[in-house]
């Protein structure tokens, strides 16, 4: 009867561990997010930009003001701007990993990241905004993040068009 009790205990010990390891990790994304987008803010407050469109993501945030025509991105270490004055195309762009599997077999591909490219006019270089990246997000969440560049491609692209 001793040891059924003394099992409970630690299994209920184990649990209760699992759980406050759960609700540590779940609030520290939470801050995360919450940082990253009060940075995006007080840049865009800074630099007398209007966001018009915010996309959040786990690593990065970016808004976009569509009446100064630029793009404010915020990530953990880093935070620029991008003019998109003069953009000339942006297109999503796929990056393949090819592994070697052996003598005599093909080499596996894995996606290695997934990103929009901006092309200016003129001798402005290429901007790349990478959305998924395999060391940093889920192969769960890749659909999900397609879609979102999917969709800022056609904006932007859009938005191309209207000038």
């Amino acid at each position: 009867m001793s040891s059924i009790v003394i099992s409970l205990i630690i299994l209920l010990v184990i649990a209760g561990i699992c759980l406050a390891l759960v609700i540590i990790h779940s609030k520290a994304g939470e801050r995360r997010k919450n940082s990253l987008s009060h940075r995006l803010k007080k840049n865009a407050h800074e630099n007398n930009m209007v966001l018009s469109l915010i996309e959040e993501f786990k690593n990065f945030i970016f808004g976009l003001d569509s009446e100064s025509n630029k793009l404010i991105v915020c990530k953990a270490d880093d935070e620029h701007i991008i003019d998109l004055e003069g953009l000339k195309g942006c297109r999503k762009q796929k990056k393949w990993l090819h592994i070697p599997a052996g003598k005599g077999t093909r080499p596996e591909t894995h996606l290695e990241k997934i990103s929009l490219v901006f092309e200016f006019n003129g001798e402005r270089s290429l901007q790349e905004l990478v959305f998924y990246e395999y060391r940093h997000n889920s192969i769960f969440q890749m659909h999900e993040i397609e879609q979102k560049a999917d969709y800022w491609e056609l904006l932007f692209n859009q938005q191309i068009k209207i000038r």
